[in-house]
């Protein structure tokens, strides 16, 4: 494979054009998007063109000795001419309805959903692929786009901070992030039930591995033991990595090869025997059903993936969250404590690097210690990073790395340049994100902060060997090299080569490391600052403002002279160059965890007191939220009766969730609710909570036409309509 691709006189090409003298310059995030005006519109319209053009060609050039299907006869036939005009008819309408009716992602005014724009290299990259159309189920079918996708997992493995050596790591493209999660509870349950297989095997009279019965050994506790003495509970707490070197172990004492063994002990394991007779044959009595531990805040594809895989949702233990909306440790702690006093396996720990609705961050770093603690008590689990959403926040703190282009056959990235820069991360949150090299898996969603196309999400595991677990194939999309055909792994089947080809061009330009994503990152951190800041303090003479994040304890005097300051800076002056180092380090600690400010509005009634009544409240901020979210569409009886309301009708767009006692516990919601300054009732409680996710890395403090920053705008606007609402609320 390397000599082909180094000998072609195209890809040689292409080297040596990126082999030129390139400027030294840092990258500009402003040639890597199509922009809120589409002011790249020249730039994209070429590119595209380009790609075009490109995908012609090859067909012109295979074998171009064949005959054209579509002559020019056929071109003038009536029929033919009919079809095309009707084709450029319903182009015509589709394009009609996009430009009327679809929200803009893209603009500096939408502050709404998990989604923004995408960078150029990354849909020129879907587009170019996407004219070839290749299946990366099987090598045979994505020639290309199969050692793209391996480059990737690779690159976000490398992102992460996964260590590369022996049994590195690996990590492929998947639909999204739900589909990533359901394969991390597949593969965990089969690590989990692994040594109890591989003691079926040796056990199996007359079986292949009976003579090794007494010579496979596994590391349990303190102690090396004979894999076959030890009793169920004990095969169910076997470390990762002990359980992986099981098939090597096997296969070095029988004289045999891994990959074989692998294949071999399929007909023992949960995959091929089902709950049913594995627990009752392999388990027995004294056992209780596995579980899945994670914060009430997970997302719901947990006990999806816990229904997927037959374990069942209601073995999905949720730990109620703190005040900061992260996992409440100590209660994690006692669910642990109850999964060794019940003898209750735990499959998999989660910890959410990013939640949906607060975009909080779980401390990671603490969940690993605990499960040191527990290991002395016997109770072992992987631990599963859930960094859908914060995942490429790993690129601000990761230093520039260089990892072999595809021909040079390496994963080993080289780490270049300095270490973590300047960034608008808090302590708290950097010391999390350094936490995943220590996870087992990782979540992460090219599509959501890699500003990628859907569907781009991605798992990665921290031992290469975890893909094993999760294997079926079939003769026709089989290979001699066993780790190409990447769709034997996992849930999936047939999937575009083109998501691969997004995300690896996006990286190509925009590394994700420090000098790319990492840059784009910290400029989305500091409108986040901003606009938490402006948040915070934002009134009427009607309304007052109470933002979800809380302030750090210490130093709300330096807090708030910094919100007085964001609010007062003018005459084009950015807030950051106003500002000494000694406030710039308490700026990167105030506010969310990562790019969600989530806030409420209260209102004064006519007679100067402040709403106390929480139905009251909930009310108000859903009248809010209705004059700044697009409306959606209807279907009645079968059709379509409406798209909904257009886009431009609104001038500023954000998104609303619910917090509940139920799904969060009572310490969140006390405490917001105290800082509202409304009593907590008793009973079902829930707030309505407005939601801004802050993806647009560009200048919020440019001079806008209608006066003061583009932020001083979108204030002014927000500030104007709830003042208004909140008078007419006083008076009812």
């Amino acid at each position: 494979m390397t000599g082909d691709l180094t000998n072609d006189p195209v890809v040689v090409a292409a080297i040596d054009q990126l082999s030129s003298p390139q400027s030294t310059a840092e990258p500009d995030l402003a040639a890597f998007f199509l922009g809120p005006k589409a002011e790249n519109q020249d730039l994209f319209a070429d590119l595209v063109q380009e790609a075009v053009q490109a995908a012609s060609f090859y067909r012109r050039d295979f074998h171009p000795e064949d005959p054209a299907a579509i002559t020019g006869m056929i071109r003038n036939r009536p029929g033919y001419l009919e079809s095309v005009d009707r084709l450029r008819a319903r182009y015509s309408e589709l394009l009609a309805y996009l430009g009327a009716y679809t929200t803009p992602y893209y603009s500096m005014r939408y502050l709404g959903h998990m989604l923004w724009d995408t960078t150029l290299p990354s849909m020129l990259g879907y587009f170019a692929t996407m004219l070839h159309n290749p299946n990366n189920v099987t090598v045979q079918a994505s020639t290309v786009t199969t050692f793209l996708e391996l480059q990737v997992g690779w690159e976000l493995c490398a992102m992460a901070g996964f260590r590369f050596g022996d049994n590195a790591p690996w990590g492929h493209i998947t639909a999204d992030g739900s589909i990533a999660n359901i394969e991390a509870a597949w593969s965990a349950r089969e690590l989990k039930h692994l040594p109890l297989a591989v003691k079926a095997a040796l056990t199996k009279q007359g079986g292949e591995y009976a003579p090794l019965a007494d010579k496979v050994k596994v590391r349990s506790g303190d102690d090396e033991v004979i894999l076959t003495k030890l009793d169920p509970w004990r095969l169910l707490n076997i470390r990762m990595e002990d359980a992986l070197g099981l098939p090597a172990q096997l296969a070095e004492l029988s004289g045999g090869k891994t990959p074989a063994v692998w294949k071999s002990l399929d007909e023992f394991s949960l995959n091929a025997i089902g709950w049913r007779d594995f627990y009752a044959n392999l388990v027995g009595d004294g056992v209780g059903a596995p579980v899945l531990i994670g914060p009430s805040s997970m997302h719901y594809s947990w006990p999806k993936a816990m229904a997927v895989v037959g374990a069942g949702a209601s073995q999905v233990w949720p730990v109620y969250v703190d005040a900061d909306a992260r996992i409440d440790l100590d209660l994690l702690e006692q669910k642990l404590e109850r999964a060794v006093e019940l003898r209750q396996p735990v499959m998999l720990a989660v910890a959410v690097m990013g939640t949906t609705e607060e975009g909080a961050v779980d401390p990671l770093r603490d969940v690993l210690d605990l499960r040191g603690k527990f290991r002395d008590k016997g109770l072992e689990f992987n631990v599963h990073a859930d960094a859908a959403w914060g995942g490429y926040f790993c690129a601000a703190i990761r230093r520039d790395f260089e990892l072999p282009r595809i021909i040079d056959g390496s994963c080993t990235p080289t780490a270049v340049g300095a270490d973590e820069p300047g960034t608008y991360l808090s302590r708290y949150t950097v010391r999390q994100l350094e936490a995943i090299a220590d996870a087992d898996s990782v979540t992460i969603d090219p599509h959501k902060m890699g500003y990628i196309p859907y569907p781009a999400g991605a798992l990665c595991y921290q031992d290469g060997r975890m893909p094993n677990l999760v294997t079926f194939g079939a003769s026709v999309i089989g290979s001699d090299v066993t780790d190409i055909s990447i769709g034997q792994h996992g849930l999936e089947g047939s999937k575009p080569g083109a998501s691969p080809a997004a995300v690896w061009l996006s990286h190509a330009v925009l590394p994700p490391s420090v000098s790319g994503y990492g840059k784009l990152i910290r400029h989305v951190m500091y409108n986040t600052k901003l606009l938490y800041l402006r948040m915070r303090h934002l009134t009427g003479d009607h309304f007052r403002t109470t933002v979800l994040a809380r302030e750090p304890a210490a130093e709300p005097d330096a807090i708030a002279a910094l919100a007085t300051k964001a609010a007062a800076v003018e005459g084009g002056i950015r807030f950051a160059e106003s500002i000494t180092n000694e406030q710039e380090d308490v700026l990167r600690e105030v506010g969310p965890d990562m790019n969600m400010v989530d806030y409420v509005f209260n209102f004064k009634w006519a007679d100067g007191t402040w709403n106390t009544d929480l139905d009251a409240l909930n009310e108000f901020n859903v009248a809010v939220y209705d004059k700044f979210h697009v409306k959606e569409g209807k279907v009645e009886e079968g059709r379509v009766v409406a798209f909904g309301e257009r886009g431009d009708d609104y001038p500023l767009i954000i998104s609303q969730t619910e917090l509940a006692v139920a799904d969060y516990g009572e310490t969140l919601l006390d405490d917001f609710l105290r800082r509202i300054e409304i009593a907590m009732p008793s009973g079902d409680v829930a707030i309505k909570v407005n939601r801004s996710v802050v993806m647009d890395p560009w200048d919020l403090e440019m001079a806008h036409p209608d006066g003061g920053s583009y932020l001083d705008m979108l204030m002014t606007v927000l500030a104007t309509t709830v003042d208004e609402l909140a008078e007419e609320r006083g008076k009812s």
